[in-house]
């Protein structure tokens, strides 16, 4: 049997809160869409998904955890809406993170900690972002909608990042249920 699994950075509930109000202010513009919102409680912010994995692995991942607990604790500020993969078949609507040096040097050394212990590395570029819903399919009348929803402005919303969480995760009929299997602690300053 595997599980699945993934590393994510939890947000606290305020943060919580204030997106699932960008959510709220949003759904009535792709009501003609199919379109699958993210629970506000789920959301997070996503290092490395892992997949479906032997539970033997969960110790190497925790392994790999561990020697990210020499970073110290650090903030991220969200700062813009927008969508992947692109304008024309946009399957993601998200909110987007301000650069942030002390995040991409965490990810870049969870990835290569990760590689040395056999896991494979992400092709992709990072792109840190939170998924607020998921298209299925939208509408031609909501295209306009999405293009003005990225130009929203977002109220500043800034949280500390303070630990780590290996999660699993569990679908369902009713929608992925996540479960922390282990978390890990950054450094306090």
């Amino acid at each position: 049997m595997t599980i699945r699994a993934f590393i994510a950075i939890e947000l606290p509930p305020e943060i919580h809160r204030r997106l699932a109000d960008v959510q709220h202010r949003f759904k009535p513009l792709f009501s003609q869409s199919r379109v699958t919102w993210v629970k506000p409680e789920n959301i997070h912010l996503t290092l490395k998904f892992f997949g479906d994995i032997q539970p033997s692995m969960v110790e190497t991942i925790e392994k790999a955890c561990q020697n990210l607990q020499t970073h110290s604790v650090f903030s991220l500020s969200l700062q813009s809406l927008g969508y992947f993969p692109n304008a024309k078949n946009p399957k993601v609507f998200w909110c987007g993170y301000d650069a942030s040096d002390e995040l991409n040097r965490l990810h870049l050394q969870l990835e290569n900690d990760l590689l040395s212990l056999g896991f494979t590395k992400e092709e992709r570029e990072f792109s840190p972002h939170l998924t607020l819903a998921r298209f299925k399919e939208l509408h031609s009348h909501d295209r306009e909608a999405l293009a003005s929803a990225v130009e929203f402005d977002l109220a500043a919303m800034t949280h500390t990042v303070d630990a780590l969480t290996l999660f699993q995760s569990r679908l369902t009929p009713n929608g992925s249920i996540y479960s922390p299997l282990k978390k890990f602690p950054l450094k306090q300053n």
